[in-house]
């Protein structure tokens, strides 16, 4: 729980970062659903523990 998610339209996943476990401890995974093939993944740690982590897209305009 309280964990954070975005979606990633281009490379069809769901990134899931931090929250809590069953006993209040926070967590540092994070983890990717390939919507693909509907598989979890853990990418990596993060530098420190937390919940309700804020997540955004940053999307580069290219110039025709």
């Amino acid at each position: 729980m309280a964990h954070s998610m975005i979606f990633i339209e281009e490379k069809n996943i769901i990134l899931t970062v931090g929250g809590e476990d069953l006993h209040l401890n926070q967590l540092d995974s994070c983890e990717v659903l390939d919507l693909s093939d509907n598989k979890w993944r853990f990418l990596n740690t993060l530098n420190n523990k937390g919940k309700n982590i804020g997540l955004c897209k940053f999307i580069k305009e290219t110039k025709s």
